[in-house]
């Protein structure tokens, strides 16, 4: 199945754009000059209003990478056609439809998204970055006329906004050629085999659910698995683990991140 880059670019915005509304803050203010005694109301708003979320809030290690872009809210990287690497910070609560203790809903739910977006999920887990709980996911997008373009993201969701680090690769040139080579060891090994319509059996699959089929469904195959990735150093995918590893070794959040209102779910 084949998809255009308009699928791409869908996914990134169904996940960057966690918010379903503006959020609005509202502080009251006394007018009179006489002390008077605020009502029980007034005091319990003032008292949770959290910090405001911030791009800096959020700093990892940018070696060899160029800066492109750096906005109040995005600041974006890139070593050339290979790698992009992007940080955004969303100041709207996010959409996640559960708590991030619920791993089963945040697959299920990451899985909707690439799915949304014509492209299927590789792999997704719930990770921490000290202890605030995160999501880390990678899921491809087939590219016409050949090729997969692979989307990693550390999503850190907050009770009042998300910060979201994307880093994106593109296969180019000679496309296919780690699944030609996997796939022809596999099917050697007996491992993966043709049925008599000429379908493969056992190639692919979801990384969570088997019972997750269908013919107009991307999804991951063998190759993908990361033990292939030390055999193809410059593949899209492999660049994408290698870039959220190195992200994640050096990743610092600010005090106003670690002690900010956790998101607990809807």
């Amino acid at each position: 199945m084949k998809t255009s880059t308009d699928g791409l670019l869908s996914y990134a915005s169904k996940l960057s754009g966690f918010c379903v509304c503006f959020l609005a803050i509202f502080l009251l203010t006394a007018c009179s000059k006489a002390e008077q005694p605020k009502p029980e109301a007034e005091i319990q708003l003032n008292a949770v209003v959290p910090p405001q979320l911030s791009i800096d809030a959020v700093r990892f290690d940018t070696t060899g990478l160029t800066g492109v872009e750096s906005a109040p809210n995005t600041k974006r990287w890139t070593s050339g056609r290979a790698l992009e690497v992007s940080l955004r910070c969303i100041e709207v609560p996010p959409d996640i439809p559960c708590s991030l203790s619920n791993k089963e809903g945040i697959r299920d739910y990451f899985r909707r998204c690439a799915i949304q977006g014509g492209g299927g999920l590789v792999e997704a887990d719930v990770i921490k970055i000290g202890q605030v709980p995160c999501a880390k996911t990678i899921v491809k997008v087939p590219q016409q006329p050949s090729g997969t373009a692979y989307v990693g993201s550390i999503t850190i969701p907050l009770a009042q906004g998300s910060y979201i680090i994307r880093v994106q690769s593109v296969e180019t040139g000679i496309t296919g050629m780690r699944e030609s080579a996997i796939l022809h060891n596999l099917t050697a090994s007996g491992k993966v085999t043709i049925s008599e319509g000429g379908v493969l059996q056992n190639w692919e699959c979801d990384p969570y659910d088997p019972k997750i089929k269908g013919d107009d469904l991307v999804l991951r195959n063998q190759s993908e698995d990361e033990r292939y990735d030390k055999l193809f150093p410059t593949h899209p995918l492999t660049r994408v683990r290698v870039a959220l590893k190195a992200i994640l070794r050096t990743i610092k959040l600010d005090k106003s991140v670690l002690m900010a209102p956790p998101f607990l779910g809807p």
